[in-house]
C-alpha cells in the first residue's frame, strides 16, 4: 500500500510543476499556429535569440522568437520570458499621414488630454526581435509609473503572458551602443513601419524639435524617424504613430490621408536585414523552432529532482509491502 501512495505523491509532484510552472495563460494572442502557449524559457544568452527581417515588394517582414539574448531574470515581477511566435507585417516605405494615430496615455506628450483609448500591448518590435509597447499598461495607466520598478537591469520586462518587451529607452549596450558624439543607432521598427533610434540625433545630441509623435527629420537621417527620449522622460518612446496604417497587419488600420512630403526609405533596408539572425526560409514560427529552447527554472529541477528520489526510493525494499 505505501508502495502505491508514495508512486502517486511523485506523480502528484511532477503535475503540480507542470501546471504551476508551465500553465497556460489567458488572453495570449501571440502564441503557436494550433492555439497553444509556449512552455520554453528564453535563455540567459543569445541562444534562444531568433530575428528574421525580411523585405518583400513594398513589405517588410519582422519575426522573431521574442528573447531579448541577454540575461532577464533580474526582471522583479512574477512573470517569465517565453519563446513566442511573433510575425508581423510593416509598410517597407512608410506613407507619413496628416493625422497621427494616438496610441499613448494621454493626448498630448506634455501629458494633457486623457485619451479614452490607449493602445495598449505591442506596437512595434526592436532590432533584437523584442517587441516594443506602449506607454500604457494592462490598466491603461502610465506603463513606466506604474511598472517600471519591475523592469530588469535592461530596462524590459515580461508580461503576464509570458511575453517579454520594452515601455521605454533600454540600457546602453543591450539592444544598441551608443557611441559618444554620433547619432543614435537604431532601436526598432514601429508598427506603422517608421524606425525609431535611440535618444540622440545629429552630434550625439538630444533633439528638440521632435513632434507629438517624438519625431522628425535630421541630417542624418533625411527621413522622418521617431526617438526614445533620454532619462525615461514621457511619452518615453511614442506618443503616437504618424505613418499610414493601411499595409501593417499590427494595428487596426485607420483612415489615412498621406501628407504633401514624403520619404525615401530605401537606405534603411540594409541596416535592418542586417540585424537578422535566420532568414526567413530557414526560420519558421512553430513550435519545432522552439524545441531545443526548454530552460528549467530552480523550482522545476527541484521537483524534478525530489520525483526521481521518491520513485527510487518507491522501488526500494524499505517500502516494500508483501
Amino acid at each position: 500500500m505505501r508502495h502505491y501512495l508514495v508512486v502517486a505523491a511523485a506523480l502528484f509532484a511532477s503535475v503540480y510543476a507542470q501546471q504551476t510552472v508551465l500553465r497556460k495563460p489567458s488572453g495570449h494572442d501571440h502564441s503557436f499556429e494550433d492555439g497553444t502557449t509556449s512552455t520554453h524559457y528564453c535563455a540567459t544568452d543569445s541562444s534562444s535569440k531568433v530575428t528574421s527581417f525580411t523585405y518583400t515588394g513594398n513589405k517588410l517582414s519582422l519575426q522573431s522568437s521574442g528573447c531579448p539574448g541577454y540575461d532577464w531574470t533580474s526582471a522583479s515581477n512574477p512573470g517569465e520570458a517565453r519563446y513566442q511566435c511573433w510575425a508581423k507585417t510593416v509598410p517597407a516605405n512608410p506613407i507619413i499621414g496628416t493625422t497621427p494615430y494616438v496610441v499613448g496615455v494621454y493626448m498630448y506628450k506634455n501629458k494633457t488630454g486623457t485619451n479614452p483609448d490607449p493602445q495598449k500591448g505591442s506596437i512595434g518590435m526592436a532590432v533584437n526581435g523584442v517587441t516594443i509597447s506602449g506607454n500604457t499598461d494592462a490598466e491603461g495607466r502610465d506603463a513606466y509609473v506604474y511598472e517600471g520598478m519591475s523592469f530588469d537591469t535592461c530596462g524590459g520586462h515580461p508580461d503576464q503572458a509570458y511575453s517579454y518587451h520594452y515601455h521605454a529607452e533600454t540600457t546602453d549596450g543591450c539592444v544598441y551602443t551608443q557611441v559618444s558624439g554620433q547619432h543614435s543607432p537604431l532601436f526598432g521598427i514601429m508598427a506603422d513601419g517608421v524606425p525609431i533610434y535611440g535618444a540622440y540625433g545629429d552630434g550625439g545630441v538630444a533633439p528638440t524639435d521632435l513632434d507629438e509623435c517624438n519625431g522628425h527629420v535630421d541630417s542624418t537621417h533625411n527621413f522622418y524617424h521617431y526617438h526614445v527620449t533620454p532619462n525615461k522622460a514621457y511619452p518615453y518612446l511614442v506618443n503616437c504613430l504618424k505613418g499610414c496604417l493601411n499595409n501593417s497587419n499590427w494595428l487596426t488600420s485607420q483612415t489615412c490621408t498621406p501628407q504633401a512630403t514624403q520619404y525615401d526609405y530605401s537606405s534603411l533596408r540594409s541596416v535592418v536585414t542586417s540585424h537578422s539572425t535566420a532568414t526567413a526560409t530557414s526560420y519558421t514560427c512553430s513550435k519545432s523552432s522552439a524545441s531545443s529552447l526548454q530552460i528549467n527554472t530552480p523550482f522545476m529541477l527541484v521537483v524534478q529532482l525530489v520525483t526521481a528520489w521518491v520513485l527510487v526510493v518507491s522501488q526500494s525494499s524499505i517500502f516494500h509491502v508483501k
